[in-house]
């Protein structure tokens, strides 16, 4: 078929319709998914002190980052396993109670990004203050601040921070 007699019966217009359609699923399955949820509750499964699974979401617990479960820290000239630690931690905060988490959208690697609590307590918040978590962008800094003042936690030794742990340890920094 020659391109005049293409053009001529309305292939073109068919083409670009076709790839206009094409485009437009594409971009709601990339973009739209199904449809996100705003918040999830219930018992949590720890997966490590930033982490956890809730309601069938893989969570990570936004404005913080905790040392990883393999990662070890400095005290007193000792070694300790701070990224254990740190996931205990959370655990005590819990304390086998029902949490909620508000969600905000997702991680890099489809991780819902969420502000979690438990009885009205922010344990984001909770664990920077305590000192087994960092504050990761701008929210949590003051906690940060307090908690490394008062050498709480992470900050009663040495320690790597858990983003560039991560880039010297497993080749990641997220």
């Amino acid at each position: 078929m020659q391109l005049s007699s293409f053009l001529r019966a309305g292939g073109l217009r068919k083409t670009i319709g076709l790839v206009g359609l094409l485009a437009l699923v594409l971009f709601a399955e990339r973009f739209m998914g199904t449809e996100e949820v705003a918040e999830a509750s219930g018992r949590a499964q720890l997966v490590d002190g930033d982490s956890l699974h809730l309601s069938g979401y893989e969570v990570r617990m936004v404005g913080i980052d905790a040392p990883e479960g393999q990662q070890n820290c400095q005290k007193d000239g000792k070694t300790w396993a701070c990224g254990r630690e740190a996931r205990r931690a959370l655990e005590r905060l819990i304390a086998g109670r029902k949490i909620l988490c508000r969600f905000e959208g997702r991680d890099k690697h489809r991780r819902m990004l969420g502000t979690c609590e438990v009885a009205g307590r922010n344990l984001n918040q909770a664990m920077v203050e305590a000192g087994f978590a960092v504050a990761f962008g701008r929210r949590y800094v003051r906690e940060e601040d307090a908690a490394k003042s008062a050498r709480r936690g992470l900050w009663a030794g040495t320690f790597e921070r858990p983003q560039d742990w991560r880039r010297q340890n497993l080749g990641t920094a997220g």
